[in-house]
């Protein structure tokens, strides 16, 4: 079992250095020796295919590793990149959904919010994506040159919120 994540490490290097073909074809191999469908790997896969541009092949991987025993990091990276790669692949509801699923498990979480606003965005509604953009600027956005003005981007969230019938926060 430890080759097999030491082959996973490998073929990850493969995938964030660019080398797509050599990391999905470590990742085929993998996958195809793997009889107990394990969810790292599956979520690695996942990675790897999203990274290369294959968005339809990462879908089935990501929602096989949600299935699975994953530490929470990796599952929220699992969640967002599912989200993500329905997007890319036209499939907002599914991708809102994912993210509604996310968020009852990890409420509040950036990454989550982030893609609402970008789903909020392409769905026409620019205002709730830019007031939800702006909250999480408010509360997850750490830097000296942000801190003392938190106030105004609050404010500003609030204020595009009322002025569009969205009182509740994100």
């Amino acid at each position: 079992m430890n080759t097999m994540y030491g082959d996973i490490k490998t073929a990850v290097k493969n995938s964030l250095a660019g080398k797509h073909r050599v990391a999905i074809g470590m990742f085929r191999k993998l996958l195809a020796a793997s009889a107990a469908h394990d969810p790292v790997l599956r979520a690695e896969a996942g990675f790897a295919f999203d990274r290369s541009g294959n968005e339809a092949e990462a879908i089935p991987l990501y929602q096989s590793a949600l299935q699975g025993d994953l530490p929470d990091p990796m599952r929220v990276g699992v969640y967002f990149c599912l989200a993500s790669s329905y997007r890319n692949v036209g499939k907002n509801a599914l991708a809102r959904a994912a993210v509604r699923e996310a968020l009852s498990l990890f409420p509040g979480e950036p990454l989550f919010l982030v893609m609402s606003a970008i789903l909020d965005f392409d769905g026409g509604r620019p205002q709730k994506s830019v007031a939800c953009l702006l909250q999480v600027i408010a509360r997850h956005v750490q830097g000296h040159s942000l801190d003392p003005y938190r106030w105004f981007f609050e404010r500003e969230s609030r204020k595009i919120r009322r002025g569009h019938g969205e009182a509740r926060s994100v």
